[in-house]
């Protein structure tokens, strides 16, 4: 899939680097969160925890994808063990998302795109599938893995099955709570992060200029930027997103909210890659 010319043209090099606080704030983002939807559910306030447990998950996401493409700026042995312990908080198996987010990066919605597969559904289609499409992620992107990369994904794999194994004989509501939140996250998370970004898109995928949406989604709907330049981390998306609307503004028109965008357009960035 070849790039158009004029991104060529693009500045975006500088945006690959993160300073040293930034990278602290990065790791330490997701917790607020979950401490927060802990206290709470400590309190049987769920409602409340579940808000927080929403935001834990997003930014949890938001630093697992910049550990799958290695921009945050972390040794590798580090990030494996922040993808360990968010797998572990999260009940999901990030290692194996790895690998079959990577191949969607070099296939997007193609015949082979597991991860992309639910933007060719409707949305009922796509919310009703959530669980079944966490589990061919996993397949998937096990049968990707490289041999020496398995034995993390078998690895973290058991230490899930264990932990909730052990939270439910124990009997904690909290960390019951926190499981039965992130099932039904997960459950969702196909419709929002597959279906929402990319759905009525034959290539790259949508994008966002609502600045409450992007401060809610931490700015992971900047997501036609991110294709475009995976490398750059996604708090330096919003700058990446300013200097393509400079070469590029069509990019733009076609958002993640649709609401947002008035004119029924097709895709933007569809023919723009040979």
């Amino acid at each position: 899939m070849k790039k158009p010319n004029y991104l060529n043209k693009i500045e975006w090099q500088d945006l690959r680097h993160l300073t040293f606080h930034q990278k602290v704030y990065n790791i330490v983002l997701p917790y607020p969160f979950l401490a927060l939807s802990w206290y709470f559910a400590y309190n049987a306030s769920y409602l409340i925890a579940f808000i927080f447990s929403t935001f834990f998950a997003i930014t949890a996401y938001r630093q697992a994808h910049d550990l799958y493409h290695q921009s945050l700026g972390v040794p590798k042995a580090f990030g494996s063990i922040l993808l360990f312990v968010m797998s572990l908080l999260s009940f999901a198996s990030l290692h194996s998302m790895k690998y079959s987010h990577l191949h969607h990066h070099r296939n997007p919605l193609g015949d082979d795109d597991t991860e992309g597969y639910l933007a060719h559904q409707t949305w009922h289609q796509a919310l009703l599938g959530g669980l079944l499409f966490r589990i061919r992620i996993y397949k998937h992107g096990f049968n990707l893995a490289p041999k020496k990369e398995k034995h993390k994904i078998i690895l973290e794999s058991v230490l899930i099955v264990l932990f909730a194994i052990v939270i439910f004989y124990y009997q904690n509501t909290v960390f019951i709570y926190q499981f039965v939140a992130m099932f039904i996250i997960n459950a969702f998370a196909g419709l929002i992060a597959i279906w929402g970004l990319h759905h009525d898109c034959d290539e790259v995928g949508r994008t966002e200029r609502n600045p409450i949406v992007n401060a809610l989604s931490f700015n992971l709907f900047y997501h036609a930027e991110h294709h475009l330049f995976p490398a750059v981390p996604t708090q330096n998306l919003p700058k990446l997103a300013n200097r393509l609307d400079k070469v590029a503004p069509h990019l733009a028109n076609n958002r993640v909210m649709p609401f947002l965008n008035k004119e029924n357009k097709p895709c933007p960035i569809k023919g723009l890659f040979a």
